[in-house]
């Protein structure tokens, strides 16, 4: 995505020089994030404080996830992206020993008609959800560029024993969103239970040296 600036202290921030429409994230957090879609409708002061409280803060501590715990506490702006009729749909790309197995499709995030699918690279609906139950009632819409996706994810995790790649897609492009080695710090077990053995023999662990 576009990034519209990096910021290591609040005092860098500078909403007069950014667009109207922009998103903040903590880029060593998890789901610390403000989607700003007026910046002169916006109370700056409560959400410069939000975002000292962030730079302050190490998510290490939460979940136990390694990588964060030396990271340099950063905040980016990026470009505000959104899919037609508004909103913005992701998709998670699971891969083990760097092979996409399947997806994981939100839609609606942060309101009361959020759905969360698991699919195949086909695009079949999984009768296994990660936290939430899966809504065969609701039918998230295939990416136009899944097999781009699918390209992209393989090459970015082919390192790793397991890594998530998630994308967005806006009319038609593929935007990279994150990599990630511990959704939700492992916490969510699937539903229903018995797939969580079953998503774990997809995955090889690698031999330890001697």
């Amino acid at each position: 995505n576009e990034l519209h600036g990096v910021y290591e202290n609040v005092k860098e921030f500078d909403v007069s020089q950014l667009p109207d429409r922009f998103v903040l994230k903590a880029a060593h957090g998890s789901g610390w994030n403000y989607v700003c879609h007026d910046k002169n409708k916006t109370n700056w002061r409560p959400w410069k404080l939000i975002m000292k409280s962030w730079l302050k803060s190490n998510i290490f501590w939460n979940g136990r996830e390694w990588v964060y715990k030396d990271t340099t506490p950063r905040i980016i702006c990026e470009k505000y992206q959104e899919n037609a009729g508004g909103g913005l749909r992701d998709y998670k790309f699971f891969c083990f020993n760097g092979e996409p197995c399947f997806v994981q499709a939100n839609s609606g995030r942060g309101g009361q008609g959020h759905a969360q699918n698991f699919y195949d690279l086909n695009w079949k609906l999984q009768p296994f959800g990660k936290d939430l139950v899966p809504r065969p009632d609701v039918a998230i819409p295939k990416p136009q560029r899944l097999e781009r996706m699918v390209e992209i994810a393989r090459d970015l995790c082919s390192p790793f024993s397991f890594a998530r790649a998630d994308f967005y897609e806006v009319e038609g492009r593929v935007i990279f969103g994150e990599l990630t080695f511990f959704p939700a710090s492992g916490m969510p077990d699937f539903r229903p239970p018995e797939y969580d053995a079953i998503v774990g023999e997809m995955w090889t662990l690698p031999k330890k040296n001697n």
